[in-house]
């Protein structure tokens, strides 16, 4: 350190760290500062080489001295924290720092120039600092002239910027240097590796020797592949022709990256565009990978492989060129219910991370970087975040008092006034911006500060998970939430498909890689509805169906890669009501609704986007429920004189209340266009109504057993002994228990007596999905009756009743149940496909349901639980609880109605978990 320093004021020196006059105080100095005497510090501001050395020596060898491991470990936590950052920013100044793996490139020999190199590396194994410590050996060396010029083409126009500011830092300066960014308007190297004359030109005629093309994976389909076909005897030329690329980067949409979960089978796997590095290997090309990261710190790596960012090929064989752990990367998470106040939220976040970073942490904000994903960005900001910034610079101003305003930092959308920015050591002095943008933005960037910030749909349900989760405190399986006691306003997505983008793991990649130091995540989770809701707003609709498209649906990759340990799998949920005796699933919707005694009726939304607590319909007298295929709720509300249908839609409303006499059941006609309501034995009667105004379409007396309370049980049970056939026809069990058929005709209600029956129905009669075949239960066989050829056929014999049809369309299977057993027929054929046996104690009251695709079948009987395969009849899982009526919802969820009065639900995906 010098023995003086220039004074400002009289502008002579002064001596360091000594009082000075009065009159040369700076502006505002009250009162002359302490300086310690000479002798205090233990190091002199003059170095004395021997002295210190021995000082040093016996610093080292005395323990007395040595402090313990808490307090250096502190010690060194402060001072490390953006040391990784710091060694990357010499390496780009001076190119002292490479690796093996970079060094033996650099000093690699030339090669023929019709034969590239092509170099693979991920992010931070420093392709680009690579290529400018060649071209400075190169410089330095006098290899580079008029008769051997250097080309430098990238894909951006930050890497073009990048790159000559790292020569320039390096005095790298010539004429004879090109630096181009193929995606600009002005240049002359588009598809350059598309173009092998052009190339054999710049290296004949304009006597081009050293060639170096960055961000590869960004250049148009298949470029690097041509170059394995290029002619090399007509150019013998040797230089250096580099080719670098890392295909998990690419800004193009198709190899742009995910993680997918499949809700059917519940594996989790990788999906993405894989570069063929096989067809470079066959062709005998030189390939070279770059396996020594400088960029990124342990925890940053860890978390990248831990979260599957990139194949796990890529990174078991890497290793990093320091020792720096860093910082764990932290996330959080922020619900935005509405795009109308995530502006505030957002201004409220980064404006105070940044003064953290700035005011207490002493941070330069060009080291620090709020990224987003590039259509999130879009979005959130509608490609000006000019208004947003201006809010947050505001904040800032006003958070700084008045004789600072002069040093107030600010945000920046431009790389050169942040990432890129010249910074001056001292950082009142420096006048580096904090960087908001894009991912894109600042690819080939190196950031020792980067928060990503993403949108992601929230999904209380369904999580990849690698252990199981602590037992219900109320069903005592494995689940992570009640309903009762889930997180308040929990929602769920839906999908057209069982597999669903679960993380967009492309720009996180690019986020995390450009990071140095110290890495934050948080995620902006939208309702789907909310989100879905933005498709409104005019100009942008095309930008959100993008956005919407990449945050939900499965990639578009032609690679995907199992990832090991990991199941994605719904959650168990356990409705804590009491006393509850009947389930039904809304058609379309995630809505259940459920009868309790004495009478209360609720509608749950399983979704639980809106409501935060089931919706009361009824609160008492209701005797049955019925969904509408057109998705209204039907209750009986039953009284001693009189009884009547209340509709109600789903939302809870109450449409319209239909007096019905003396009924003790309904049931909705395929469609929903015709409902019927049939009476107690005193009465005897069926009446039809039209939903669409509610106006009677006829009647007639019910010629039927007189044992109604039976009738009225089975029916709760859904053994049926009315049935619709279509709109416009129902069938029902007559006195002499045999079939009579009722047709809907514009003179009336017709009857009609299917002859012909071999036996007699005593267990339940259903007609197939399609109205083509009618079977009837017996005591000793099952009947089926073909509507096509109006003959009977005899499907099994014992104790049978029928159970349900498969949804399925032309399959024409029949699932018929008898003591405990359930058998699956082809009723086309006759012919018996699989017999399954329930492993619950119970006998008849086992109730059977198929998946609304038909793939499974569903038991519940006394004790259990059973779901298998309906194409080999394999049993996929023993539920393990004790349920006596399970349903599946359209989303294949499964309500299960517990012999405690109680309802479990699981999904397939929790069914097929392991």
């Amino acid at each position: 350190m010098p023995q003086s320093e220039a004074c400002g004021v009289c502008n002579q020196t002064h001596k360091t760290f000594r009082p000075k006059p009065v009159s040369c105080w700076p502006n505002g100095m009250k009162e002359a500062p302490q300086y310690e005497q000479d002798g205090f510090h233990l190091f002199q501001e003059t170095c004395q080489q021997i002295a210190f050395k021995t000082f040093l020596t016996q610093m080292i060898s005395d323990d007395s001295k040595a402090m313990d491991s808490k307090t250096w470990m502190t010690i060194l936590s402060a001072h490390t924290r953006l040391a990784t950052g710091a060694l990357f920013n010499q390496m780009g100044k001076i190119f002292v720092l490479l690796g093996l793996d970079q060094q033996n490139l650099r000093e690699s020999p030339e090669h023929p120039l019709m034969k590239p190199k092509i170099v693979k590396g991920i992010a931070g194994s420093g392709k680009t600092i690579t290529i400018a410590a060649k071209l400075e050996d190169l410089y330095n060396e006098g290899k580079i002239s008029a008769d051997s010029k250097a080309l430098y083409i990238c894909n951006s126009s930050v890497m073009e910027l990048q790159m000559k500011q790292i020569l320039r830092q390096s005095n790298v300066i010539s004429d004879f240097i090109e630096i181009e960014n193929a995606n600009s308007i002005q240049s002359g190297f588009k598809d350059l590796m598309d173009n092998e004359d052009k190339v054999r030109r710049l290296i004949q005629e304009q006597h081009y020797r050293y060639f170096f093309i960055d961000e590869g994976e960004d250049c148009p389909e298949n470029q690097i592949l041509r170059t394995l076909d290029w002619n090399s005897t007509e150019c013998t030329e040797q230089g250096f022709f580099w080719i670098f690329f890392d295909e998990y980067q690419s800004r193009q949409p198709t190899k742009q990256h995910c993680i997918e979960g499949d809700r059917m089978n519940g594996s989790v796997q990788w999906v993405g565009e894989l570069f063929p590095i096989e067809e470079i290997q066959e062709a005998g090309q030189q390939l070279v990978s770059l396996k020594t990261l400088f960029r990124t710190t342990g925890e940053n790596m860890k978390y990248l492989k831990a979260q599957h960012l990139i194949p796990e090929q890529e990174t078991h064989d890497t290793a990093l060129a320091h020792g720096v752990q860093g910082q764990k990367v932290k996330e959080s998470v922020v619900r935005v219910d509405s795009i109308i106040g995530v502006h505030d939220i957002l201004v409220g976040q980064i404006c105070d991370e940044a003064l953290a970073f700035n005011k207490v942490r002493n941070v330069h904000p060009g080291h620090v970087a709020i990224l987003f994903p590039d259509d999130d960005f879009k979005i959130l900001f509608a490609n000006s975040p000019k208004t947003v910034i201006d809010k947050i610079n505001k904040k800032i101003i006003d958070s700084y008092d008045k004789a600072k305003k002069d040093i107030t930092p600010s945000f920046t959308t431009e790389v050169e006034k942040s990432v890129l920015f010249d910074h001056e050591d001292d950082l009142k002095q420096c006048r580096c911006s904090f960087f908001l943008g894009n991912v894109s933005n600042v690819k080939g960037m190196t950031i020792p500060i980067v928060h990503f910030m993403q949108i992601v749909l929230q999904d209380d349900t369904f999580k990849i998970i690698n252990t199981v989760n602590p037992p219900c405190s109320v069903c005592k399986k494995y689940c992570s939430t009640q309903i009762n006691g889930r997180p308040e306003g929990s929602r769920k997505r839906s999908s057209d498909t069982d597999i669903l983008c679960i993380n967009r793991t492309w720009p996180q990649y690019l986020a995390l890689s450009r990071c140095s130091s110290e890495f934050l995540i948080t995620n902006l989770e939208f309702n789907e509805k909310s989100l879905k809701r933005l498709v409104q707003l005019g100009q942008e609709r095309t930008k959100v169906s993008k956005l919407i498209s990449n945050v939900m649906a499965p990639s578009t990759g032609d690679s995907s890669i199992q990832i090991q340990k990991q199941v994605y799998k719904a959650t168990v949920e356990c409705f804590l009501v009491e006393d509850i005796s009947y389930i039904s699933w809304h058609p379309s919707q995630n809505l259940l609704a459920t009868l309790s005694e004495p009478g209360y009726v609720q509608i749950w939304d399983v979704s639980r986007e809106e409501s935060k607590e089931a919706i009361l319909l009824e609160q008492g007298n209701v005797s049955r429920l019925v969904w509408s295929p057109t998705g209204v709720l039907a209750t009986l509300v039953k009284t001693t004189t009189q009884s009547a249908v209340h509709i109600w839609s789903s939302n809870g409303e109450l449409e319209t209340v239909v007096n019905v006499g003396n009924a003790v059941g309904v049931k909705f006609s395929r469609t929903g266009v015709n409902l019927l309501a049939w009476s107690d034995e005193k009465n005897n009667s069926i009446c039809v109504w039209k939903t669409a105004d509610w106006t009677c379409l006829g009647s007639i007396a019910m010629v039927t057993d007189t044992r109604m309370d039976r009738l009225v049980r089975l029916e709760r049970m859904d053994r049926k002994h009315l049935v619709w056939r279509n709109d416009c026809m129902f069938s029902y069990r007559n006195s002499n228990r045999g079939i009579t058929t009722v047709s809907l005709t514009p003179a009336g209600l017709t009857e009609e007596v299917l002859g012909n029956m071999p036996g007699t129905v005593y267990a339940g009669i259903e007609w197939d999905s399609e109205g083509d075949y009618l079977a009837c239960g017996s005591y000793d066989y099952c009947y089926v009756w073909s509507a096509h050829s109006n003959t009977w056929q005899t499907l099994a014999t014992d104790h049978y009743y029928p159970a349900m049809w498969s949804p399925a369309p032309a399959t024409h299977i029949l699932a018929i149940v008898f003591g405990g057993h359930i058998e699956l027929y082809n009723a086309g054929t006759a012919q018996l496909l699989h017999t399954l046996r329930h492993t619950g104690s119970g006998s008849d009251d086992v109730c059977v349901t198929f998946s609304p695709d038909g793939r499974l079948i569903a038991s519940a009987g006394k004790g259990a639980v059973n779901v298998w395969r309906v194409d080999n009849g394999d049993m996929v899982r023993d539920l393990g609880v004790d349920g006596k009526m399970v349903c599946w919802g359209h989303n294949r969820e499964v309500a299960i109605l517990l012999e405690s009065a109680k309802v479990q639900m699981f999904s397939e995906e929790q069914i097929f978990a392991d």
